[in-house]
Formats: structure tokens, sequence, C-alpha cells
């Protein structure tokens, strides 16, 4: 088993926040299990049982829900492992990282682990008929620039093809933008951490 612990701030104010948690199996998106953490403190704690990917998905009302990728496949042993989750308000301006969105390695096809993020997604903008976002892609740094935007172009393409296709969400309310490697969050060469630079982020251009 891990013992999954920490606390729900406001990514905004850093305010710990009462909010709900379900921790889903991946890729299936199967919910496995719900808690909340504390209105006082922010304190959470859920045990999952080893061998499995999860997705910890909490939830509040007035903010953008968040994901974060709980992998615990090849574990064996007892773990505990700490993780906050920050919710950011929902308000014009305020960018949201989606956390459980996977590609191939190199290219734009998502893989099916996504889907549970994107369906949650598609909820929150047909819970928000006046929202428009711009889906905003980047990459690592390595190669050539123009590879890099390109890869990024396609990746947010390819997330707004799921949201029209599979949501029904207007075209008109999803607007593009790649950074290719120009926005970096780190320059370490650990995988972990260039997974940070690999990413699909959310602007609220109107909410």
């Amino acid at each position: 088993m891990a013992l999954i612990q920490g606390r729900v701030y406001n990514a905004k104010t850093k305010v710990p926040i009462q909010a709900s948690i379900v921790y889903e199996s991946l890729p299936e998106g199967e919910n496995v299990g719900n808690a909340f953490s504390s209105p006082e403190s922010g304190n959470y704690k859920v045990v999952l049982p080893l061998g499995r990917k999860y997705a910890l998905l909490a939830e509040a009302p007035g903010f953008m829900s968040v994901d974060e990728n709980i992998d615990l496949i090849g574990r064996n042993a007892y773990q505990e492992i700490e993780r906050d989750l920050y919710l950011v308000p929902i308000e014009e301006g305020a960018t949201v990282r989606l956390n459980n969105i996977f590609f191939e390695k190199s290219r734009y096809n998502l893989l099916p682990d996504s889907y549970p993020e994107l369906n949650r997604l598609i909820k929150v903008l047909k819970n928000n008929p006046n929202m428009i976002i711009r889906l905003e892609g980047h990459t690592e740094a390595f190669g050539k620039k123009k590879d890099q935007y390109e890869l990024a172009e396609n990746r947010v393409n390819s997330v707004k093809r799921y949201l029209v296709e599979i949501g029904s969400i207007d075209t008109k309310r999803i607007q593009l933008k790649s950074y290719g490697g120009s926005r970096l969050l780190t320059r370490e060469l650990s995988e972990e951490a260039r997974a940070l630079n690999r990413r699909v982020e959310i602007k609220i251009l109107r909410k």
C-alpha cells in the first residue's frame, strides 16, 4: 500500500481550502475512492494499492480542478508520498497546467491515459458556457526551435480536436498558442525535471 498525503491550497493566495479528492485508476478513469481535505488545514490522506497508476483529482467550487499523476507500478513495499495540491481560482488570466496529458514520445498522438483529464476539462467547459480558453503547448529545448514549435503546436491541436470532437465544444471557444521550448520551468536534466517542461497549459481568457 502507499499513503499519499499533503495539503490542498488556493494557488493564488496559498490559503488552505476544503476540496473533494477523487482517485482514479489510469488509463481506465475508474473511480476507486473519495476523500476530503480539512477546511482548516487543507490536510488530506489517501491510501492506494501498489502496482497501478492513478490520477489524484482535487475539486472545489469556484476553482479549476487539479490532477496529479501517481505512478505505483513496480513498487512492492509500503510507500509514503507527500503531494500538495494547488487549485487555481476560475478567473480571467489564470493559467492551469494539465498534469495528466500524455503523448507518444516525440509525437503528438494522445495516449489513453489522457482521456480522463480531458473529459473533466470538457465538463468544466460545459459548466461554464461563456468560458474561452487558450491551450498553450510547451516542449523541451532540445533540437531545432522550428521542430519544438511544430511539436507543441501539433500537441495542442490534438487536445483541441478531442475537446471539439468528443466533447462537442465550440471550436471558437478554444484558442491555441505554441511556445516550443522557450518557456522552460526547469533546466535540470533528470527525466522527472524534463517532464515538467513537456506540458500543456490552459489560460482562461474569459470565464
